[in-house]
């Protein structure tokens, strides 16, 4: 089971990890008035709202929409209107999707944050090993920031270390992020930072959880820019807090057939 990014954001807050402040919108109206509480002079970011990822290099099926991808920078409260009123009730095509798309019905208007470095950050389940697999590495906002690609073409620009079923970060594997992202902040700060979003790994069994992209500002701060978990099915008896958020509307059918009778689709 997948969430939206707002959704999983809620959850980054409450485990204590820093995210910029953000609200759901459902019409322009919502999205600029929600840009007035956010902030009185920006800028925002408008971010649609659909379960898949690639939305910053996604296409809208509407032209009217512009070449502009799923998450947009917006500088007035005008181009906050103009930009959701684009987006809402239109297709976003990902590579994630398929050629038809998924319907965008909320945006997510949010603080923008300007950081000077952005990464990747990932806990899987490597099933091989049985264990849980960290992935890194250093991000610029393009089509070459795939993750899937990127393992395929540069697996040597991803840092993976198999943690096993450890519950934190442990020291030798602290260096090591530390040697391959070159950060000179503060250590005990990402080590944080990991170790709670491990934390929410683990507590929600999830399968998957991304930050793409986790940000780096000026002063040092870490920031969750985006997020995204995906939950195993089996086990959401005992999230009835995350059962509740199900929305099939975002869903392929086919997913949603399979979930029906018990299974996963894959």
């Amino acid at each position: 089971m997948n969430i939206y990014e707002y959704q999983a954001k809620k959850i980054f807050k409450d485990f204590g990890i820093p995210i910029p402040t953000g609200l759901v919108a459902y019409t322009p109206l919502e999205a600029q008035k929600a840009a007035q509480k956010i902030s009185s002079t920006g800028p925002w970011m408008v971010k649609a709202q659909i379960l898949a990822g690639s939305r910053n290099i996604g296409k809208f099926l509407d032209k009217r929409a512009g070449r502009k991808g799923g998450i947009r920078l917006s500088k007035t409260l005008n181009d906050v209107y103009e930009n959701a009123d684009k987006m809402l009730e239109n297709m976003l095509i990902t590579n994630q999707t398929g050629a038809k798309g998924r319907l965008v019905s909320r945006v997510y208007v949010e603080e923008y944050i300007k950081v000077v470095k952005k990464y990747y950050l990932g806990f899987i389940i490597d099933r091989i090993s049985a264990s849980v697999m960290l992935l890194l590495t250093a991000v610029n906002g393009r089509t070459n920031d795939d993750i899937v690609i990127l393992s395929q073409q540069h697996p040597e620009n991803i840092l993976k270390l198999n943690l096993g079923l450890q519950k934190e970060i442990s020291a030798n594997q602290l260096s090591q992020v530390i040697d391959f992202m070159g950060f000179r902040g503060n250590h005990l700060s990402l080590k944080s930072f990991l170790n709670k979003a491990l934390k929410i790994f683990y507590h929600y069994d999830a399968t998957m959880l991304e930050i793409n992209p986790f940000g780096i500002d000026r002063y040092g701060k870490i920031w969750a820019l985006d997020a995204k978990i995906v939950f195993d099915q089996n086990a959401l008896y005992r999230h009835q807090d995350i059962l509740k958020l199900t929305d099939n509307a975002g869903i392929d059918e086919r997913e949603v057939i399979a979930a029906k009778y018990g299974f996963q689709y894959k």
